[in-house]
């Protein structure tokens, strides 16, 4: 039995370990850029199993209490969302601090982006979402405004706001969150008579 498993499952190892660099320990480039992963669904795994990315992934967050601890693809769900300075910390100790955090949910709410990347802040490392490009390839790039409004960008007439605006008395609610913060610098460079900030 032991030559008939080594017949049966050596083949397919070998054949897996050339088609998939993160099959088992190898493949990882020693230039790899270290990164964790948000979500650890579906689309984590393909992220993980993708051969055409340079990352060495230390390690995962997820919004469900439920996976933290499983181990896929080699890799270990650490903590969840709201945990992750705490991971980080715990793998900065061990040599393992993130040079990105990479977001590789589908559906994740504009709220939610929000925390990540003030989270993302306090750590000190950027913050990506993985997209699709025309190649099918996962490519992570910075995060859109979309990812933030949950929605697609509107086009605005900045003219005839800026001509609204101009020579008025504004007052912006909630000036002291962050799309407050930038109606205010917006808001400011038309030109109003009286600017009031309130939040």
């Amino acid at each position: 039995w032991i030559v008939l498993v080594m017949f049966l499952a050596g083949p397919r190892l070998g054949c897996r370990m050339l088609k998939d660099p993160h099959a088992g320990n190898g493949g990882v480039a020693a230039d790899a850029t270290p990164i964790l992963l948000i979500g650890a669904g579906p689309e984590a795994e393909y992220f993980i199993r993708k051969p055409s990315h340079n990352y060495r992934i230390v390690g995962m967050v997820t919004a469900r209490a439920e996976r933290v601890g499983q181990v896929i693809q080699g890799v270990e769900v650490l903590g969840r969302n709201e945990d992750l300075v705490k991971v980080v910390a715990g793998l900065e100790a061990k040599g393992l601090r993130p040079q990105k955090l990479i977001m590789v949910g589908r559906n994740v709410a504009g709220a939610t982006v929000q925390k990540l990347l003030a989270l993302a802040a306090d750590i000190g490392a950027p913050l990506e979402r993985v997209r699709t490009d025309d190649g099918n390839n996962l490519k992570p790039q910075p995060i859109a405004i979309e990812d933030i409004l949950g929605r697609p960008q509107s086009n605005l007439d900045r003219a005839a706001m800026a001509a609204m605006i101009r020579w008025q008395r504004i007052l912006v609610t909630g000036a002291g969150g962050s799309i407050g913060a930038e109606l205010v610098r917006q808001i400011s460079a038309a030109g109003p008579a009286h600017l009031t900030l309130l939040d």
